[in-house]
């Protein structure tokens, strides 16, 4: 593994069992199947994909909120299915997490002064027996995510915040712990316009400042290329391609990512008018029972009978750009052609 590399995962997986009852045998819901990922120092990759496909358990699987079923989970060149007590308290001090609904996230009973501290103290950043430095630190983060005065919020409860606030605390929680990467699950889509591009601005801001990378989960195709380094598309537990954002958004070599990309709004009516969305037909296919050869097939507007039979390799079109489409190197062909 190269130096810079943070987290690594190889042929991650995650079954759930369901439907197992005395009359009914059980069945594997594949909600991640076969996803390998890594993330670099300092850099902001982005998992996207339709509600569904499997990006947020794949978040969780590599905060240790579930178990997988099958592959591994590197950090910082070491297999997490190694560790030891030790090991797992350093994994949570370097590896923090900032979760989509900040009002469920944030204890109601606890003000922000705990909330905080709890955070530093529980991970071993700061000892419990050194109350007066927590809350110097917590003072710290408020400003430094843009909470001031500090001495008003530490006293406030979650409830009487707003939602951008009560993210930005969620932020600072995170950031508690100088951690080095940080698992952000859809930070930003339950928040308004503007107070989204403020939160956004942050972390950008952040990340300049301190140097944290961002496993960034989205469905939002817009804040992704505004914000991520290189972009990761899922479909049904997979990864469907990824590489640098602007060549992913730009090349669109597997058809889904095309699909995505052409209903992603654009802020300008004329542009919007003239733009031809592809509509893909029916429903994703179930996670219980997907597909054979490419599970992408039933719905592709380019697909063709071997798609059906056949699961497409994964090749690599361009240096750090992947898909996994039968004709991924004769898209990208045509895409260099035009350019």
């Amino acid at each position: 593994m190269a130096e810079t590399t943070l987290l690594e995962i190889h042929d991650l997986a995650k079954y759930f069992e369901v439907g197992r009852s005395l009359f009914k045998k059980k069945q594997n819901l594949y909600a991640v199947d076969g996803v390998s990922l890594y993330v670099r120092k300092g850099e902001t990759l982005a998992l996207v994909g339709e509600s569904g496909c499997g990006k947020s358990t794949t978040g969780r699987l590599i905060l240790n909120l579930e178990q997988p079923t099958a592959g591994s989970i590197f950090y910082r060149g070491k297999d997490l299915a190694g560790y030891s007590a030790a090991d797992w308290k350093l994994y949570r001090q370097g590896v923090q997490v900032v979760f989509q609904d900040s009002h469920s996230s944030l204890n109601p009973r606890k003000t922000i002064r705990h909330i905080l501290t709890a955070a530093m103290f529980s991970s071993g950043t700061i000892p419990r027996n050194k109350a007066q430095d927590a809350e110097e630190r917590a003072r710290a983060l408020l400003s430094e995510v843009g909470l001031r005065p500090a001495e008003v919020f530490l006293a406030k409860y979650p409830n009487e915040l707003s939602g951008g606030q009560r993210q930005r605390i969620g932020i600072a929680r995170a950031l508690s712990t100088n951690p080095d990467l940080i698992v952000a699950d859809e930070p930003v889509s339950s928040l308004d316009v503007s107070v989204k591009a403020q939160v956004l601005n942050l972390l950008d801001t952040l990340q300049k400042e301190k140097g944290v990378a961002f496993l960034f989960i989205s469905h939002e195709l817009s804040v992704v290329r505004s914000i991520a380094d290189r972009v990761a598309v899922m479909y049904l537990g997979k990864v469907v391609e990824s590489g640098p954002v602007a060549e992913v958004f730009d090349a669109k070599v597997h058809p889904y990512t095309e699909a995505l990309i052409s209903a992603t709004p654009i802020p300008d009516p004329d542009t919007t008018r003239n733009k031809k969305r592809i509509v893909l037909p029916g429903g994703v296919p179930s996670p219980m029972d997907p597909p054979k050869g490419c599970p992408f097939h039933p719905r592709c507007f380019r697909a063709e009978s071997k798609c059906a039979t056949e699961v497409p390799p994964t090749v690599e079109v361009a240096p750090g750009h992947h898909a996994a489409c039968h004709f991924a190197e004769e898209r990208f062909s045509s895409y260099e052609s035009m350019t």
